[in-house]
């Protein structure tokens, strides 16, 4: 008899019973991720654009979703920097990092980020 793993992939089925440390590698993989997108944020380092004009950008954003008021003036951005297995946002309106992967999450407060907002505040400018 074939049993299904009852919990998420990555967390190898022994007996059809959930694998509690696979489950804990998953979590800390999303903390660990998590924390370096947000000292990159925090350190300057996280670019959506080519500094230095020769080659692609540091970061690329998959998802942009930008945060609104009822005139249409920008009050921040959510971006997605990762997904498909933990998936990753940064959001400037909250001012934080989230993360999530199955049913874990992990949110993160970020500072230092205006370079990234005054670069999609740019961004969102040329749509209107």
């Amino acid at each position: 008899m074939n049993q299904k793993n009852s919990g998420p992939p990555g967390n190898t089925n022994l007996g059809g019973k959930y694998n509690e440390r696979g489950a804990e590698r998953n979590r800390k993989e999303l903390r660990d991720l998590c924390r370096r997108y947000a000292q990159d944020v925090c350190n300057g380092k996280m670019m959506f654009y080519d500094p230095d004009g020769d080659g692609d950008p540091p970061y690329e954003a998959y998802d942009i979703k930008y945060t609104i008021d009822g005139d249409g003036t920008y009050l921040g951005v959510r971006l997605q920097l990762a997904g498909g297995g933990p998936s990753v946002w940064l959001d400037t309106y909250h001012e934080e990092i989230q993360g999530y992967w199955w049913g874990d999450s992990c949110k993160l407060i970020i500072s230092d980020f205006q370079y990234i907002d005054d670069y999609w505040q740019e961004q969102y400018g040329c749509l209107k």
